[in-house]
């Protein structure tokens, strides 16, 4: 749900201002992705999102238990808190909750109370049709409350 993770922050920011701050919150969360799909030498875009897609016929997780957690939203938001303000800290905090809750639909598991081994997933396969559907909802909403 990558645009859905890129529109929400920015209506909310609309609506709340720190647009930035809400934007690198919920952005921040999936640099585990990245991360992972380097270290297993994933180049090829083409090939990245397949393995987004269906990362169990690739046999790889590429959701961290670290960053796709409340620890992760705690630790990350002490550290926007402690590099520049308190106020940016808890719009950071904002996005990245609101990315958590988005992830939450996927099929994928998490793990929100890491280190505890409470899984979580939704029922939603990566670029479903409902999925889809929704991005198209939220980017008619976003361009009409910026028009």
């Amino acid at each position: 749900m990558f645009f859905i993770h890129l529109i929400i922050p920015l209506i909310l920011g609309k609506l709340l201002g720190n647009y930035w701050y809400l934007l690198v919150g919920s952005l921040i969360v999936d640099i585990d992705h990245v991360i992972i799909l380097i270290k297993n030498k994933h180049y090829n875009l083409r090939e990245c999102i397949d393995i987004l897609k269906h990362e169990e016929r690739y046999g790889e997780r590429l959701r961290s238990p670290y960053l796709h957690s409340f620890l992760g939203l705690v630790s990350t938001s002490l550290l926007v808190w402690l590099l520049f303000n308190a106020n940016g800290a808890v719009y950071y905090a904002i996005g990245y909750l609101i990315h958590l809750m988005i992830d939450l639909f996927d099929k994928d598991v998490m793990f929100l109370f890491y280190p505890a081994k409470i899984k979580f997933n939704g029922t939603l396969p990566i670029a479903s049709h409902v999925e889809l559907a929704l991005t198209a909802f939220f980017l008619v909403l976003l361009v009409v409350l910026f028009v």
